[in-house]
């Protein structure tokens, strides 16, 4: 991610120059996602507004309502609910004048999770219910648990702890046989809530164990990931200082 910066900026002064405002905005949007993994969150947000500002200009409208969605979606993490629904509402609108359906569920989905998140109980549950039954017509194993977990959140926010359980319960099912050690995680913190909640204490501590396990196995993995990461990078500077430096005694000897 961090040598993708730099490439995406010399690929937008390209389009720049070539005034191609459909690709500008296409890069823009790919440069935000960058940012965002990355953590840096108001260059994202500068770069998907760039982005949906050359698309709204030249056109491009299933292209926008993507970067608008990613944009909600950013302001989601950060918690600025009020303008990710602003931004999915938007979103959506085009979503269903393009006739798109992938495009409508999952800003659904998105819109669903803000209102969980705002307390809108009654507003996010059948969203949320209308994404998880799209996702399991039409989408991947692993978008499965990440609908049901989606769900199960708002029904335990509810008080609907039976319901909570139960989709909880498909998520571990699913997590159990497919190798989604977050999604495990999760989907245990959940069952020892609902179980917590049922007055199952034995089964509450057993998937919290199971959940604090996965907890350090991901940081351990994550903590490894960064250490090959810096000393890439650094394998990476040092190499490129002995070339410049070959290069500079070249210079030196042609000179001679």
């Amino acid at each position: 991610y961090q040598q993708a910066n730099p490439a995406y900026m010399k690929v937008i002064a390209l389009a720049d120059s070539a005034n191609d405002s459909v690709r500008l905005g296409t890069f823009y949007n790919s440069l935000a996602l960058v940012h965002q993994w990355l953590e840096q969150f108001d260059q994202a947000e500068k770069a998907f507004l760039s982005s949906i500002a050359y698309l709204k200009a030249n056109g491009g409208a299933f292209r926008r309502a993507m970067s608008l969605t990613n944009l909600g979606t950013l302001n989601l993490e950060i918690q600025k609910n009020a303008q990710a629904m602003s931004q999915f509402q938007e979103a959506l609108e085009i979503f269903t004048q393009q006739e798109s359906m992938w495009g409508m569920m999952t800003v659904k989905g998105n819109m669903g999770s803000a209102l969980e998140k705002m307390g809108r109980l009654d507003e996010a549950i059948p969203l949320l219910e209308e994404h998880l039954a799209y996702k399991l017509e039409n989408e991947t194993v692993k978008s499965h648990v990440s609908s049901y977990l989606m769900l199960a959140r708002a029904y335990e926010k509810s008080g609907s702890i039976t319901k909570a359980d139960r989709l909880a319960e498909k998520a571990l099912s699913l997590t159990e046989k497919h190798n989604f050690p977050e999604h495990k995680r999760n989907a245990h913190a959940m069952l020892s809530r609902t179980n917590k909640a049922q007055k199952n204490y034995q089964a509450a501590y057993e998937h919290l164990l199971a959940s604090q396990t996965l907890t350090d196995s991901l940081l351990k993995a994550e903590s490894t990931q960064k250490i090959a990461d810096i000393t890439e990078k650094y394998e990476s500077e040092k190499k490129e200082t002995q070339i410049n430096q070959l290069k500079i005694e070249n210079q030196l000897q042609e000179a001679t």
